[in-house]
């Protein structure tokens, strides 16, 4: 059964933040990806990164979502199955400064109208996804979406059926249990994790 409890906030663990910043600083091609994070009640807790794409800004976020393909491909392997309950995987997304350079400040700090429908699009097809795996331990909760700029982190969520995101909290600390939260979740996903996926450890 899916959980009922709706997500309050992100945490991004200061490691996570720096990565993701520093990503969207030094690297001119826009990136998509996961983030890996631990369900704590009403909270997301991020513990890993895994990059799915690095294009050119016209193209980044053109086609179907690599999170569906990305969670079929965890729940059908046997990768500690029995260990993954705890878990959710979320949708990101980075605005580079040659992003903003070229197309105006105000993708500094806003998703651009070709991101919602685009996070529409992945929302319809993570409920239409999660349908077949209520009996499955992994932590499905709504739809989440992370913008990363050079100047802001702007998560959103989407519930089934919704049509408009609604913003959902980022809180960037220090936490002093990242080191084992991620090299618990390292060991948990690195068996499932072919070429199209790059871990960011660093």
């Amino acid at each position: 059964m899916f959980r009922e409890l709706s997500l309050e906030k992100l945490v991004l663990p200061a490691e996570i933040a720096q990565r993701l910043r520093k990503r969207s600083i030094h690297i001119n091609e826009e990136t998509t990806g996961h983030l890996i994070c631990l369900r704590v009640a009403n909270t997301y807790v991020a513990t890993a990164i895994v990059e799915t794409g690095r294009e050119s800004l016209a193209t980044v976020g053109a086609g179907k979502s690599p999170l569906v393909a990305f969670l079929n491909k965890w729940i059908d392997s046997e990768a500690r199955l029995t260990d993954i309950g705890d878990y959710a995987v979320i949708d990101y997304h980075i605005h580079t400064e040659k992003t903003i350079s070229t197309y105006g400040e105000y993708f500094a700090k806003n998703f651009s109208g070709g991101d919602l429908g685009q996070i529409r699009e992945r929302a319809k097809e993570f409920y239409d996804y999660i349908k077949n795996y209520s009996h499955h331990p992994l932590s499905f909760s709504e739809y989440v979406h992370l913008l990363i700029t050079p100047k802001v982190f702007h998560a959103v969520k989407l519930g089934a059926g919704q049509s408009d995101p609604i913003n959902l909290p980022v809180v960037c600390k220090q936490l002093n249990s990242f080191n084992k939260l991620e090299t618990e979740t390292i060991e948990i996903i690195t068996p499932f994790l072919g070429k199209q996926y790059t871990l960011i450890k660093e």
